[in-house]
């Protein structure tokens, strides 16, 4: 038994060192009667498996940066856009806030299904200080709450942007990076919306 074991164990080495496609293989030269030895070889070939997926979906920590920052982008307009379409009292407000959902939510769903195939976790959380802004958004109303809610959007997508235009340069993993090029002229694109909206609000205001 002793025999078979020390057997094992350079039959394992040998595969580590080799690069050998199968356990099994190398074991074929133990002796009959050492099935139990044997019923390890794909116990030992899964975890390799495993070990070699894993190191494979890892990314850096840049990478990793990056992908935290952007869903924590996505989730504040997304919350933001959320508020807007249930309370504002604008006629033109409500359909963009629609639109703005409709658009994170399919990049937030892109990102997410990125990072699940690697393994990361996509559950950040909107920081205190952005998360008061939206509470003190539940304390106005009509035109106030308006002007509110275009201030943080306008901020949040400054802010994201910024974050984009460094994800779609720097040297990040090449699906996080590809995400970020594709992302980066829709984000651009919806401030520029924005700022019509804002400029359109403060027209019907000052006709009022």
């Amino acid at each position: 038994m002793i025999t078979d074991i020390y057997r094992l164990c350079i039959c394992l080495f040998c595969c580590i060192v080799t690069g050998c496609n199968s356990v099994d293989q190398s074991l074929s030269y133990l002796p009959e009667g050492s099935t139990a030895l044997r019923g390890t070889s794909s116990e030992a070939t899964n975890t390799t498996a495993i070990i070699a997926q894993q190191q494979n979906a890892s990314i850096d920590s840049a990478s990793a940066e990056f992908a935290k920052q952007a869903c924590i982008s996505n989730k504040l307009i997304i919350q933001l856009s959320l508020l807007a379409k249930e309370r504002s009292q604008s006629s033109i407000i409500p359909a963009f806030a629609e639109t703005t959902i409709t658009q994170y939510r399919k990049a937030e769903s892109t990102l997410e299904d990125i990072l699940r195939e690697k393994g990361i976790p996509s559950d950040s959380h909107i920081p205190a200080n952005e998360q008061d802004g939206i509470n003190k958004l539940y304390t106005l109303k009509s035109h106030a709450f308006d002007k509110s809610y275009l201030d943080l959007m306008e901020q949040a997508h400054r802010r994201a942007i910024a974050v984009y235009k460094k994800g779609a340069t720097k040297p990040l993993d090449n699906n996080i990076k590809t995400y970020a090029q594709e992302r980066l002229p829709d984000i651009e694109a919806q401030y520029d919306a924005l700022k019509e909206i804002e400029r359109s609000v403060k027209s019907l205001v000052k006709d009022q």
